[in-house]
């Protein structure tokens, strides 16, 4: 792997990272996909700004409820 490295001007541990992804990729090692973390990402960030949005919608209406 070092020489590959080498010959590809990369840093020494990217590509062991790059296999492990490939492996988990490709359901031979356990683990979160690229994709499902993404989508996971994006989820959560999803339910941020929902929670967020929430929030402000309440503030106005307990003000007009105990109006």
């Amino acid at each position: 792997m070092s020489r590959v490295d080498e010959q590809l001007g990369i840093n020494p541990e990217m590509l062991p990272s790059w296999v492990n992804q490939a492996r988990v990729g490709a359901g031979d090692r356990p683990g979160t996909t690229v994709g499902d973390g993404q989508r996971l990402a994006d989820l959560e960030r999803e339910d941020r700004d929902l929670r967020r949005s929430s929030a402000i919608l309440r503030s106005p209406a307990a003000f007009f409820a105990g109006a």
